[in-house]
């Protein structure tokens, strides 16, 4: 009977464990280095795109110098997020006309559509986290309770 109790509570434990690294971003690319994020962010697109070696060298001089001034945004935004959005927008712009110049037509385009699909994702991995819900009036389950509708509590 005891050893039971010890397997339930280490299967316990381990599943806490589990959903805390989870929920802190554990394998997702928190917490990494610039360059690891640059060699990531290269690797990725070498790829998705079949990069020269020429490209991918520009490429990952480029992303380096991208993930460089992202930490840099982050850490100087001192909590104010819509400055840090301004910023890391302009930024991402900034990042895509320098990646443009590495890549012929055909790779941008690539890209762009993989950017997009990522984004998509990464906002769809965001709304599962936090339940479905939206900003108010975007989930369709609360759309019939704004405004004092026909609640039941």
């Amino acid at each position: 009977m005891k050893s039971i109790t010890k397997i339930i509570l280490l299967n316990s434990f381990l599943l806490l464990s589990f959903n805390y690294l989870h929920a802190q971003g554990f394998g997702r690319g928190q917490g990494l280095s610039a360059e690891e994020r640059a060699d990531r962010q290269t690797t990725s697109m070498a790829k998705q795109l079949s990069l020269s070696e020429a490209q991918m060298a520009k490429v990952k001089e480029v992303n380096l110098q991208f993930a460089n001034k992202m930490r840099e945004a982050r850490s100087n935004s001192n909590g104010d997020r819509s400055k840090m959005r301004e910023t890391m927008l302009s930024l991402r712009d900034e990042h895509k006309a320098e990646i443009k110049k590495y890549l012929t037509s055909e790779q941008f385009e690539n890209w762009e559509k993989f950017e997009a699909q990522q984004q998509a994702e990464r906002r769809q991995r965001f709304q599962n986290q936090r339940g479905g819900k939206g900003r108010k009036g975007t989930n369709k389950k609360e759309e019939g309770t704004q405004g004092g509708g026909n609640r039941l509590f």
